[in-house]
């Protein structure tokens, strides 16, 4: 999927793995680009005992990368091929952390979908970690093109396989049984010499019982079974749903215990030779802020009026005689003659009430005015008219999407082997694209319908064929080359 170089950050001054992708990415076009990009920065956003740590990602000369941190240890592949088939103990503690790192991604809505032993990788102090989360659907959408599957198909799912746009995180817990079925007995379930074999087996058979290969716990056995279901919902449900069973059988096969799940020295790698250079722990960037700030300006300052003299002392106030004082007699007052000769003299009004007495009567006169014409406009307007309701339609049923018919699969061998020509709808004669120079014996998903296949060998020259497809059925087509006579052999099987 790419190729992974050790490199220095040094903003943060720290080493780092730097993984680069697949020359596939140039030739995406600008949707399934910001796609990818959306994804991985999903993934990154993941903060979690059992998955890598994202630092940064971006595209240098149209090759994109992904900086994570740097890991010391060995991947799960390599530990397999070193120590062949693992204590119980030690293969059910390595699922169980996997688990535990789905069940938080799945929590979040994100799927792996290529959950295999060289992406789980184990560090020296015993601590899994699941790698390559946010570029595995990059890999997935390149291993399906113009209907030919592509790629190791070992760990995928049955769903996976048919390429179920329903696909859930319950096919990453199918790709986690496989590996456990596989640190147990040391084989894969679905064994196949060719890709088709493989692929066949993991969507229609049932895998080799492993109590038959080693002798285990009864329990178990049933976990590996469980898991490995066709029907996603036979399995176990969440990641969370598993690893809560496979710690408890840990804890029942003497490993850790249910209270300490990380407690996981059994795991720890072996110290023979370091994979990378030890790591320091990330050095602290001490940073002094010096500078030298200029003389605070004084504040503005008020003038203080001079004093002024005292006051002088104010007067205490003298008691109240306590007998009284007789007032003085006044002066009887004149009296006022009044002559009848004369007119009384009329008083004038006072000229500062008129202007306030006009305002007031202004005022009156307004009030007055403005209720006669409500009053007015009110008798002669019309009544409203009655308001319509307007009727509610009735909520129509959601008219259901258009039923789209399932695919099925063409197993195509031929004696002695042939090379695929050409492949064509018979009913639109459109060209099926094969991609690879592919030979049989192969495997191709493609719509029901009636097919036309053009055979070529070197030697025997060429043949054509016709044969139909049946949705979710496989169908088997097996042709002689013209000229070819088989040795006298066992008649061979056609799977």
């Amino acid at each position: 999927m790419g190729i992974v170089y050790r490199g220095f950050d040094p903003i943060l001054e720290r080493d780092v793995a730097l993984k680069t992708m697949m020359s596939s990415f140039t030739i995406m076009d600008e949707e399934s680009r910001s796609r990818f990009y959306r994804e991985a920065r999903s993934a990154g956003k993941l903060r979690h005992r059992n998955i890598v740590t994202i630092y940064d990602m971006g595209e240098d000369q149209g090759v994109p990368y992904i900086a994570m941190e740097l890991l010391e240890g060995i991947d799960l592949h390599r530990k397999m091929k070193t120590e062949g088939p693992l204590a119980p103990v030690l293969a059910v503690e390595i699922v169980a952390q996997v688990a535990s790192g789905l069940s938080y991604a799945h929590g979040f809505g994100i799927v792996h979908r290529d959950i295999k032993p060289a992406n789980i990788f184990i560090v020296n102090e015993g601590t899994v970690k699941i790698l390559d989360f946010g570029i595995a659907k990059l890999a997935a959408s390149e291993m399906t093109r113009s209907g030919i599957v592509m790629g190791t198909v070992d760990y995928m799912s049955p769903e996976q396989i048919r390429a179920d746009r329903t696909m859930d995180g319950r096919s990453d817990l199918f790709s986690v049984g496989v590996i456990l079925y596989e640190l147990l007995s040391a084989q894969k379930p679905f064994p196949g010499e060719t890709l088709t074999q493989v692929m066949y087996k993991i969507v229609y058979e049932e895998p080799v019982d492993i109590a038959t290969v080693r002798q285990l716990p009864a329990e178990l056995a049933a976990v590996v079974s469980r898991a490995l279901q066709k029907d996603p919902a036979a399995r176990f449900q969440t990641g969370e749903e598993l690893a809560s069973v496979l710690w408890q059988l840990c804890s029942d096969l003497g490993g850790s215990s249910v209270s300490g799940r990380h407690s996981t020295g059994s795991l720890a790698a072996p110290k023979l030779a370091p994979l990378l250079e030890p790591i320091d722990s990330e050095p602290t960037v001490d940073a002094t802020l010096s500078f030298s700030p200029s003389e605070p300006a004084a504040p503005p300052t008020m003038p203080i009026p001079a004093p002024t003299a005292p006051m002088p002392a104010r007067a205490e106030p003298k008691p109240a005689p306590t007998e009284p004082i007789p007032a003085p007699l006044a002066e009887p007052p004149p009296k006022r003659v009044v002559r009848r000769d004369a007119a009384p003299k009329q008083q004038e009004p006072s000229r500062s009430r008129l202007p306030l007495a006009g305002a007031i009567l202004t005022v009156l006169i307004a009030v007055a005015g403005g209720i006669f014409y409500l009053r007015s406009s009110a008798a002669t307007q019309p009544p409203p008219a009655p308001r319509q309701e307007r009727p509610i339609p009735a909520e129509s049923a959601p008219v259901p999407p258009p039923a789209v018919a399932a695919p099925g699969f063409a197993a195509i061998d031929a004696a002695p082997w042939a090379g695929i020509a050409r492949l064509e709808d018979v009913a639109t004669n459109d060209v099926i694209a094969i991609t690879g120079g592919e030979t049989t014996p192969f495997l191709v998903e493609l719509p029901p319908g009636r097919y036309r296949l053009k055979l070529r060998h070197p030697d025997f020259g060429e043949t054509t064929a016709q044969f139909d497809v049946s949705s979710g059925s496989v169908t088997r087509l097996f042709e002689t080359m013209p000229g070819f006579t088989a040795p006298p052999s066992p008649q061979r099987s056609d799977r």
